[in-house]
Order: structure tokens, then C-alpha cells, then sequence
């Protein structure tokens, strides 16, 4: 899949799919971290832990389900 880098104040932002957020159990403002490899490839990796309490527990509908683990 290809992604776009975009204009982020002085910066360039790389925008993921909701797809790899919702399935890395990611959220706005988490952390990730940046690596470059010696043969140039970027790698992000979630700093987050996984909950997968969370993630098995059903939605009843008396309450949202967790957008996080759509």
C-alpha cells in the first residue's frame, strides 16, 4: 500500500489508514516509535500495550464499542 506524506506545519506527516490504527489498538496523541534501519527502511512501532481484556470484551450495545479494536 502506498501512503502520502502531507504538509504538518513546518513539518511532513505520514497518514496511516484507519485500518492500521484500529487494528494496532492505536488512538490520537499515543506514542510510537521511529527507527530507521541501516538499509533505509522507516519503521513506526506502537509503545502502547496491547489490552486484550479490552479487546475480547463484547459490546452489548448499552455502550460504545471501543474504537480502538474495530
Amino acid at each position: 500500500m502506498k501512503i502520502h506524506l502531507v504538509k504538518c506545519g513546518n513539518n511532513l506527516a505520514v497518514r496511516l489508514p484507519m485500518e492500521w490504527i484500529w487494528t494496532a489498538g492505536l488512538k490520537e496523541e499515543d506514542e510510537l516509535d521511529a527507527q530507521m534501519t541501516p538499509v533505509g527502511e522507516m519503521r513506526l512501532i506502537s509503545t502502547q500495550i496491547f489490552d486484550k481484556e479490552d479487546f475480547l470484551r463484547p459490546c452489548d450495545g448499552s455502550e460504545p464499542c471501543a474504537p480502538r479494536y474495530r
